[in-house]
């Protein structure tokens, strides 16, 4: 099963491509089949199935996903264990026997909460104790899995960690017929769109890391910004209110320092700051086609498959919650380089 997805994940980049073969042709216009002498193409057979073609490069994009975040941690004790000169399995073994003689099993057990562990006897489902030999095993070696976790967690908090791994291309996310705030290279022929809402705090977070990309590839890349919610918010009215007067990047650094805390007497005081015409700006605010537009927005972005903020779209990749520059500017070069 899993080589019948690669060899099918394989044939997808195959028929997505439309790039010449070895005679020249146009890869898409290729016949895969006649009917009465009626010629069926490549590109229509791709466009039929493109959505289950997708889900299937999705899939094994998960696989590799979990399996790299395998890797990682197995790297990562790999290296703490060479630091205290042990093999991985030597190190953990230790690690498991220290925390059991400072707290004992039972009390590990009890403060995971790993009273006992569901499993199938027969045809029945049923709860393995520490009554029995088998059952003691088995929390046992669920708790290992906890203290396991419980390391790493800690390791990772003083570790760097990049992947550069990505999901497959989608034309859902082609967002050319939304309204858009753009800037940068407007005729690259790369775009990053930025999905993000002032009034949530891992957009706030990540907005330096976001502009300091778009100060480094602002020449070569075209940069834009949407901005997303379950509901139209006062900060996404704000600055399409600015934007009316072209100070819509300006308005939006300046609000995404209010950490989140977004209020009328914060947008208005911005909107001072930067000098715009307070009478047009309060009036675009209040503007009921704005509020229609904006509800608009945020409806086509969730038929489209968006669900949360932050989220970045690289030339049709979505990748959430990515506030590693490092991992956005690979992909940036690595699209730049095609």
């Amino acid at each position: 099963m899993k080589f019948r997805s690669l060899v099918l994940g394989l044939s997808v980049l195959s028929l997505c491509s439309c790039h010449q073969n070895q005679s020249g042709n146009n890869i898409s216009n290729e016949v895969v089949a006649e009917v009465d002498g009626v010629a069926i193409k490549s590109i229509e057979l791709t466009q039929a199935i493109s959505q289950q073609l997708f889900d299937e490069l999705n899939r094994i994009y998960g696989m590799k996903d979990v399996a790299l975040d395998y890797l990682i941690d197995r790297k990562i004790i790999e290296q703490e264990a060479q630091k205290h000169g042990m093999t991985a399995s030597e190190y953990l073994e230790k690690y498991y026997i220290q925390k059991i003689l400072e707290s004992g099993v039972d009390s590990l057990l009890s403060f995971y909460g790993i009273t006992s562990i569901p499993a199938i006897k027969g045809t029945s489902m049923v709860n393995m104790n520490n009554t029995s030999h088998e059952g003691r095993i088995m929390q046992e070696t669920a708790l290992k899995l906890k203290l396991k976790q419980e390391l790493l967690d800690s390791l990772k908090a003083d570790v760097e960690i990049h992947k550069y791994i990505y999901p497959p291309v989608s034309s859902r996310f082609n967002l050319e017929d939304l309204p858009i705030y753009y800037r940068g290279n407007l005729k690259s022929k790369v775009t990053m769109v930025v999905v993000s809402d002032a009034e949530c705090d891992k957009c706030v977070q990540f907005h330096d890391r976001y502009n300091e990309i778009y100060e480094k590839y602002k020449d070569r890349v075209r940069f834009g910004s949407i901005g997303f919610s379950g509901s139209v918010t006062l900060s996404s009215l704000a600055l399409d209110a600015a934007d009316k007067q072209n100070k819509y990047w300006e308005f939006s650094d300046s609000l995404y320092t209010k950490n989140g805390l977004v209020d009328s007497v914060s947008v208005y005081s911005v909107a001072r700051t930067l000098n715009l015409d307070m009478e047009k700006f309060d009036r675009d605010l209040h503007s009921k086609s704005a509020l229609e537009l904006l509800q608009n927005v945020n409806d086509e972005l969730v038929k489209k498959g968006l669900f949360a903020t932050p989220t970045i779209i690289i030339n049709g990749r979505l990748i959430f919650d990515s506030g590693s520059t490092k991992e956005i500017a690979h992909l940036l070069e690595k699209e730049l380089a095609e």
